[in-house]
């Protein structure tokens, strides 16, 4: 669970974490950065803010992405 305050997922914050396997990004994420989920490889589920403006390079590459939930 990513808390409602923060604003951007960092560069790596998730880098290698295999205990991730759904993420849920709160309206309050603009921006997720460079390689923030990278090789998270039981990461499944991705459900993106309303306020998501920017998705860095290889921030979920080598996952496992099955379904991805887009705002309107």
């Amino acid at each position: 669970v990513i808390p409602s305050d923060v604003k951007v997922i960092g560069s790596n914050s998730f880098y290698n974490c295999q205990t991730v396997q759904s993420v849920e990004i709160p309206d309050s994420v603009t921006n997720i950065e460079t390689s923030a989920f990278e090789n998270c490889s039981n990461l499944k589920t991705v459900k993106f803010s309303n306020n998501l403006q920017e998705i860095g390079q290889w921030a979920f590459s080598d996952t496992n992405l099955e379904k991805v939930i887009l705002p309107n």
